[in-house]
């Protein structure tokens, strides 16, 4: 028997797998789909171990400056309106510290 002969036979009782024309089983549309699905997915999990990274090695930026509170406090102080254990006693509190 020749080998086109036992392709013939082996094709009709389900043994090619691969089907007459060379693709999978479930057709060449699906195959692309898990490539591109697959190249998605791992671009997507580079960018966010790259996203992470950056993420927890940034330096915490420090405050930008006293808020409204706190400018206000320095300028009642700085105008005489406060005694200086006044104004050490509400910088603490809006810091949350002690004087």
């Amino acid at each position: 028997m020749d080998h086109g002969t036992m392709h013939q036979m082996m094709g009709g009782m389900g043994g090619n797998m691969m089907g007459g024309d060379g693709w999978n089983m479930m057709g060449g549309g699906f195959m692309w789909f898990w490539a591109i699905f697959w190249v998605v997915v791992l671009a997507l999990l580079v960018v966010g171990a790259i996203w992470l990274a950056r993420t927890l090695t940034r330096p915490s930026s420090p405050p930008s400056g006293p808020g409204p509170a706190r400018a206000e406090l320095d300028l009642r102080y700085a105008r005489g309106d406060l005694t200086r254990e006044e104004y050490l006693q509400r910088r603490a509190d809006l810091e949350g510290g002690q004087p």
